[in-house]
């Protein structure tokens, strides 16, 4: 639903799902990118468009969004960073490339990001140039995370020695890169 400054206004039918005991889609996250409103969730439409997790709204109609359409499972994440959407979630391809739980889209092409992660990405942002994943994964590749990681241009990096339990969101604040989640450790 969007809200005009007076009143909700549907978004036509909104998201479906095929799975799950519910028919309702679930949206999970929302991004603005070269000019559409992205939504990402877990959903096989919106309305009457065939849309694989990801969908783009115009303003009047939801059309497909992406090369070869969205992500394999749920998207729960977006930032733009670098020019390119980035989409984290609980998925293994984005398009008809192989992408562990993150992925980067330039326009034309989804791209995995590194080796990805070997479980889900909740979170995304941008800090001092850098993009930062937040999450319920503890390796990219063999490189230890706890959580949280940084990409550097060639692999995914950690914070210190990350933290000792999921992160749900993460924010920068005065320069600051705040995580909140299901931990009670950061940096040991």
């Amino acid at each position: 639903a969007y809200w005009t400054g007076a009143a909700w206004k549907p978004m036509q039918t909104g998201l479906a799902n095929a799975d799950y005991n519910w028919r309702q889609g679930v949206g999970r996250c929302i991004a603005f990118y070269r000019g559409q409103v992205i939504f990402g969730g877990h959903f096989v439409s919106a309305d009457s468009c065939a849309a694989s997790n990801i969908a783009a709204w115009t303003g009047a109609d939801w059309v497909p969004f992406g090369a070869n359409n969205g992500v394999s499972f749920d998207a729960t994440a977006f930032v733009t960073h670098q020019g390119r959407l980035i989409c984290g979630g609980a998925f293994f391809s984005a398009g008809m490339t192989y992408a562990p739980s993150v992925a980067a889209y330039d326009g034309t092409g989804w791209a995995p990001i590194g080796v990805g992660f070997d479980n889900a990405v909740w979170s995304l942002v941008e800090y001092r140039g850098d993009l930062i994943a937040g999450g319920y994964f503890s390796h990219s590749g063999t490189t230890v995370l706890n959580c949280v990681g940084r990409w550097d241009g060639n692999g995914w990096v950690p914070l210190s020695t990350g933290l000792n339990g999921p992160v749900r969101a993460l924010y920068v604040w005065h320069d600051s890169l705040i995580a909140t989640g299901l931990f009670t450790m950061a940096g040991g």
